[in-house]
Protein backbone atom coordinates (compact mmCIF):
# COMPACT_ATOMS: atom_id res chain seq x y z
CA UNK A 1 0.00 0.00 0.00
CA UNK A 2 1.59 3.52 -1.09
CA UNK A 3 2.00 5.81 1.51
CA UNK A 4 -0.87 8.58 2.49
CA UNK A 5 -0.66 11.91 0.33
CA UNK A 6 -3.07 14.56 0.98
CA UNK A 7 -3.40 17.89 -0.53
CA UNK A 8 -4.09 21.19 1.18
CA UNK A 9 -4.94 24.45 -0.65
CA UNK A 10 -5.16 27.43 1.77
CA UNK A 11 -8.46 29.62 2.09
CA UNK A 12 -8.74 33.12 1.23
CA UNK A 13 -8.24 34.16 4.86
CA UNK A 14 -4.45 32.66 4.72
CA UNK A 15 -3.44 36.22 4.20
CA UNK A 16 -0.07 35.99 1.45
CA UNK A 17 -0.92 32.36 1.44
CA UNK A 18 -4.47 32.77 0.15
CA UNK A 19 -5.18 30.13 -2.75
CA UNK A 20 -1.48 28.75 -2.13
CA UNK A 21 -1.45 24.96 -2.83
CA UNK A 22 0.79 21.74 -0.87
CA UNK A 23 1.02 18.43 -1.42
CA UNK A 24 1.37 16.84 2.17
CA UNK A 25 3.70 13.19 2.26
CA UNK A 26 3.72 10.43 4.98
CA UNK A 27 6.85 9.72 6.31
CA UNK A 28 7.91 5.99 5.56
CA UNK A 29 7.43 4.30 8.76
CA UNK A 30 11.37 3.83 9.93
CA UNK A 31 12.03 7.84 9.66
CA UNK A 32 8.49 8.43 11.54
CA UNK A 33 9.36 5.90 14.02
CA UNK A 34 12.77 7.89 14.58
CA UNK A 35 11.33 11.57 14.03
CA UNK A 36 8.72 10.34 17.06
CA UNK A 37 11.87 8.66 19.08
CA UNK A 38 13.71 12.14 19.27
CA UNK A 39 10.68 14.60 19.55
CA UNK A 40 9.78 12.58 22.89
CA UNK A 41 13.28 12.16 23.88
CA UNK A 42 13.98 15.79 23.41
CA UNK A 43 10.49 16.23 25.48
CA UNK A 44 12.10 14.11 28.34
CA UNK A 45 15.82 15.47 28.58
CA UNK A 46 15.44 18.21 30.69
CA UNK A 47 15.58 20.56 28.77
CA UNK A 48 11.95 21.09 28.72
CA UNK A 49 9.58 21.95 31.57
CA UNK A 50 6.66 20.00 31.46
CA UNK A 51 3.89 20.65 33.47
CA UNK A 52 2.24 18.58 36.48
CA UNK A 53 -0.98 18.26 34.49
CA UNK A 54 1.04 16.50 31.21
CA UNK A 55 3.47 14.21 33.25
CA UNK A 56 0.67 11.35 34.17
CA UNK A 57 -2.23 12.36 31.70
CA UNK A 58 -0.16 9.84 29.69
CA UNK A 59 -1.41 9.48 26.09
CA UNK A 60 -3.67 12.66 26.22
CA UNK A 61 -0.26 14.48 27.72
CA UNK A 62 1.68 13.21 24.76
CA UNK A 63 -1.48 14.56 22.07
CA UNK A 64 -1.38 17.80 24.09
CA UNK A 65 2.83 18.31 23.56
CA UNK A 66 1.62 17.02 20.04
CA UNK A 67 -0.70 20.28 20.01
CA UNK A 68 2.26 22.78 21.37
CA UNK A 69 4.44 21.39 18.79
CA UNK A 70 2.63 22.04 16.01
CA UNK A 71 1.53 25.52 17.42
CA UNK A 72 5.16 26.39 18.12
CA UNK A 73 4.99 26.96 21.55
CA UNK A 74 7.39 24.79 22.25
CA UNK A 75 10.09 27.09 21.62
CA UNK A 76 13.47 25.37 21.66
CA UNK A 77 16.86 24.86 19.88
CA UNK A 78 15.97 21.08 19.73
CA UNK A 79 12.88 21.17 17.97
CA UNK A 80 14.12 22.52 14.82
CA UNK A 81 15.67 20.66 13.65
CA UNK A 82 12.44 18.00 13.91
CA UNK A 83 10.72 20.97 12.63
CA UNK A 84 13.03 20.88 9.05
CA UNK A 85 12.65 17.47 9.03
CA UNK A 86 8.93 17.33 8.58
CA UNK A 87 8.72 20.26 6.23
CA UNK A 88 11.75 18.42 4.07
CA UNK A 89 10.47 15.21 4.11
CA UNK A 90 6.35 15.90 3.69
CA UNK A 91 5.65 18.76 2.13
CA UNK A 92 5.67 19.30 -1.33
CA UNK A 93 4.83 23.10 -2.47
CA UNK A 94 2.37 22.98 -6.07
CA UNK A 95 3.08 26.57 -8.05
CA UNK A 96 0.59 26.32 -10.22
CA UNK A 97 -2.31 23.16 -9.10
CA UNK A 98 -3.56 23.14 -12.67
CA UNK A 99 -0.58 21.84 -14.09
CA UNK A 100 0.02 17.36 -13.22
CA UNK A 101 1.92 17.06 -9.73
CA UNK A 102 4.97 16.27 -11.22
CA UNK A 103 8.96 16.68 -10.47
CA UNK A 104 8.84 19.74 -13.05
CA UNK A 105 5.72 21.45 -11.80
CA UNK A 106 6.58 21.04 -7.63
CA UNK A 107 9.14 22.12 -5.26
CA UNK A 108 10.16 20.97 -2.13
CA UNK A 109 9.74 16.36 -1.04
CA UNK A 110 8.78 15.73 -4.55
CA UNK A 111 9.71 18.56 -6.51
CA UNK A 112 13.41 18.99 -8.57
CA UNK A 113 14.01 22.29 -6.27
CA UNK A 114 13.59 22.83 -2.40
CA UNK A 115 11.04 25.06 -1.48
CA UNK A 116 11.80 28.70 -1.20
CA UNK A 117 10.62 30.92 1.58
CA UNK A 118 7.62 32.69 -0.25
CA UNK A 119 6.37 29.16 -0.86
CA UNK A 120 4.91 29.78 2.96
CA UNK A 121 4.64 33.40 3.91
CA UNK A 122 2.16 32.83 7.00
CA UNK A 123 2.38 31.06 10.51
CA UNK A 124 -1.24 30.51 10.59
CA UNK A 125 -0.13 28.45 7.36
CA UNK A 126 2.78 26.79 9.50
CA UNK A 127 0.66 25.97 11.73
CA UNK A 128 -1.86 24.52 9.70
CA UNK A 129 0.40 22.53 7.32
CA UNK A 130 2.00 20.82 10.90
CA UNK A 131 -0.89 20.08 12.37
CA UNK A 132 -2.71 17.95 8.77
CA UNK A 133 0.87 16.25 8.80
CA UNK A 134 0.02 15.02 12.38
CA UNK A 135 -3.08 14.26 11.07
CA UNK A 136 -1.74 12.02 8.19
CA UNK A 137 0.98 10.16 10.59
CA UNK A 138 -1.63 9.35 13.01
CA UNK A 139 -4.29 7.83 10.83
CA UNK A 140 -3.29 4.38 11.54
CA UNK A 141 -4.93 4.53 14.82
CA UNK A 142 -9.04 2.91 14.39
CA UNK A 143 -12.15 5.63 13.70
CA UNK A 144 -12.76 5.42 17.57
CA UNK A 145 -9.00 5.82 18.82
CA UNK A 146 -8.76 9.18 16.11
CA UNK A 147 -12.16 10.59 17.52
CA UNK A 148 -10.66 10.35 21.34
CA UNK A 149 -7.42 11.70 19.78
CA UNK A 150 -8.98 14.63 18.02
CA UNK A 151 -11.27 15.68 21.07
CA UNK A 152 -8.08 15.69 23.60
CA UNK A 153 -5.87 17.77 20.64
CA UNK A 154 -9.25 20.07 20.56
CA UNK A 155 -9.63 20.43 24.09
CA UNK A 156 -5.52 20.63 24.42
CA UNK A 157 -5.01 23.23 21.95
CA UNK A 158 -8.01 25.50 23.62
CA UNK A 159 -6.96 25.49 27.05
CA UNK A 160 -2.93 25.98 25.49
CA UNK A 161 -0.52 27.87 27.84
CA UNK A 162 3.07 29.35 27.19
CA UNK A 163 3.76 27.01 30.23
CA UNK A 164 6.27 24.99 28.24
CA UNK A 165 8.30 28.07 26.96
CA UNK A 166 8.45 29.88 30.07
CA UNK A 167 12.27 30.35 31.50
CA UNK A 168 12.72 28.06 34.22
CA UNK A 169 12.78 29.63 37.41
CA UNK A 170 15.85 31.55 38.59
CA UNK A 171 17.91 29.33 41.42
Amino acid sequence: MARQTKIITIGEDGGRDAGKTYQLHEMPVRQSEWWGMRFISTLCSGNIDMPQDLIGAGLAGIAALGVRFVLGTIGRPEMKELHDEMFDSCISFIPDPTRPLEAPFMRGKNGQVPMIDDDIEEQQTLRRLREEILKLHLDFFPPAVRSILETIVATAASNITDTLTSPPPSQ
